[in-house]
């Protein structure tokens, strides 16, 4: 089953195509540093959109057959007036492996400067965490990981128009000496400057090793377009 949404927002409009054989109990837990919290519990999660007084999020997730694979498209813009630093953890059950696994994952980015003419947009890593964490059972894998500390990535925009860059890293497949008994997840780790926004694709594969199609492609300019820039209509169908 493929699974199209469609997002529309000012002069802007992308198209988000995901592949899900099948649904899954996803759970998500964002936090900022300035104390906004949001999370779902076990649920079949597709859409989602929400806001706190510090930060608005778009969200949309599928499981991938046999419940091995998870992939993220989330939009998210930081509301106040400060830079703030955010979590963002998502995880799936699986069907239960022995050691050795594999595991793959892929990430793409866009940070868009949506503010004052000539005011910049930031992107950075906080602490020592990478931009990219692969879990397996809530256990972060050391070399799972894309974007490590330090990372930035930052654009200005002009008198006229916002401005938006993008990256896209992957790692694996790599073989992880461990067993993947009951869930796999992607934490992601970033401060974020006042009033702008990001947005995030990201996969995760674990199979029985060796896997020899375990292989993710980088996401596309497209897809990451969808996620940063369609936050702002999803929030926006939200309030009415």
């Amino acid at each position: 089953m493929v699974r199209t949404t469609s997002w529309y927002g000012g002069l802007f409009a992308a198209i988000l195509s995901v592949a899900s054989t099948q649904a899954s109990a996803l759970t998500w837990t964002v936090e900022s540093d300035q104390g906004g919290m949001l999370t779902t519990g076990g649920t079949s999660l597709h859409h989602w959109a929400e806001s706190t007084s510090d930060f608005s999020l778009a969200l949309n997730a599928v499981a991938g057959e046999p419940n091995s694979s998870l992939s993220i498209h989330l939009g998210l813009m930081n509301t106040l007036a400060v830079t703030q630093t955010f979590t963002v953890t998502s995880t799936i059950p699986i069907k239960a492996l022995s050691s050795p696994v594999d595991l793959a994952g892929s990430m793409g980015v866009t940070i868009t400067d949506s503010s004052d003419p000539l005011d910049s947009a930031m992107l950075g890593i906080a602490g020592q965490d990478p931009f990219f964490q692969g879990l397996i059972d809530g256990v972060p894998i050391a070399s799972a990981t894309i974007f490590a500390n330090p990372y930035f990535l930052s654009c200005t925009s002009g008198a006229l128009l916002a401005c938006t860059v993008a990256d896209s890293g992957s790692f694996g497949p790599l073989v992880a000496a461990k067993n993947a008994m009951t869930s796999i997840g992607i934490r992601h780790t970033f401060t974020l400057t006042p009033g702008d926004s990001i947005g995030i694709s990201s996969s995760l594969v674990v199979a029985g090793s060796p896997a020899p199609s375990i292989n993710l492609p980088e996401p596309s300019m497209a897809t990451l377009l969808a996620s940063g820039l369609g936050i702002l209509a999803m929030l926006g169908r939200q309030r009415r």
